[in-house]
């Protein structure tokens, strides 16, 4: 059977056990930044809808050609 606490503590203990608090909220503010940068400059455009013009009472469909 595998034993998942066997495979992870060899990782565990190659990781530092003291934290840099200072490298460590300098590397979250970046990540934070790329983000926000990514969201606010383009990272997604917004497509602009075109109206439809549909008349009451019936049904949309998408026409398929072939």
């Amino acid at each position: 059977m595998w034993n998942f606490s066997s495979c992870v503590n060899p990782l565990l203990d190659r990781l530092p056990r003291t934290i840099d608090q200072t490298a460590l909220q300098d590397s979250f503010l970046q990540s934070l930044e790329a983000k926000r940068l990514e969201w606010t400059n383009g990272g997604t455009t917004k497509r602009r809808r075109t109206k439809l013009t549909i008349t009451p009472g019936k049904s949309v469909t998408e026409e398929l050609t072939r």
